[in-house]
């Protein structure tokens, strides 16, 4: 992969599920898949920055808040010259929905980080949050 692209794959019984995409790193679906035996078809956005967007076009469906489908297909100024593709499948979604991996659930979490809206995912044990200092996501304990 390549430097500064993070994303995380979540694993259940059932199915995998990847939040973020990166950007730049090649066909993440295609690298996660290879990490697990599990079917890896969505992606799940915290937010809805190129950087974390970009990738969205290698899965089934890229699951995302209301306010980030206008954002989520629009490149930084510094992606100029480079071709993305950026019709894909979206699916908005709120905080409270669940997505059911088995016998592992994530739920949809939502919280405002400076001016954009942003998604946290609540495993019912651990939580993954955007950090604001560092613009990257941790698991960590709720």
């Amino acid at each position: 992969m390549s430097d500064g692209d993070y994303f995380y794959l979540v694993e259940g019984d059932e199915e995998a599920l990847v939040i973020d995409s990166g950007y730049g790193c090649g066909n993440v679906r295609e690298y996660c898949q290879s990490l697990t035996e599990k079917p890896v078809r969505y992606i799940a956005n915290t937010h809805d920055h190129f950087d974390h967007t970009a990738n969205n076009v290698y899965f089934d469906c890229a699951f995302m808040a209301a306010e980030s489908v206008p954002l989520a297909t629009r490149p930084f100024p510094s992606f100029a010259g480079i071709d993305f593709p950026r019709d894909y499948k979206i699916e908005v979604i709120d905080e409270g929905y669940v997505f059911h991996l088995g016998n592992r659930d994530l739920e949809v979490l939502k919280c405002r980080i400076t001016l954009w809206a942003a998604f946290c995912f609540w495993t019912g044990r651990n939580v993954c949050c955007l950090r604001a200092t560092s613009w990257e996501c941790r698991w960590e304990s709720r």
